[in-house]
């Protein structure tokens, strides 16, 4: 791990001992744990996200790729389709649209 992202996490992790309920330090941290190939680190926190903030839409991509990576499809589409429910509600188009690919992306993966 570089000395630029191992530094960028221990100041994200201090900024959640400070904040449990920051949840764009914590999805920040989740991002960089994805980085870092801490698969099971990134889902705890991408999770701990839209546990604190169902609307923050990005979070709900970035845990199904995260998942999927950990080749848990079933989990990431259920993610997705979660995801597209608040996309919808927010009507939100663009997202819902990038939610529902990668969504059919498990599909297609799987033929």
């Amino acid at each position: 791990m570089s000395d630029v992202r191992s530094e960028r996490i221990k100041i994200l992790r201090q900024y959640l001992l400070e904040d449990e309920h920051d949840h764009f330090s914590r999805y920040a941290l989740a991002l960089e744990l994805m980085e870092t190939g801490d698969m099971a680190g990134a889902v705890q926190h991408f999770k701990e996200v839209v546990s604190l903030n169902p609307a923050f839409l990005a979070a709900y991509y970035q845990l199904g790729k995260a998942l999927e990576r950990m080749a848990d499809t079933s989990e990431a589409a259920v993610i997705y389709k979660q995801g597209m429910g608040v996309a919808r509600q927010q009507k939100n188009a663009k997202t819902e649209s990038e939610l529902r690919t990668a969504l059919d992306s498990l599909s297609d993966d799987a033929e």
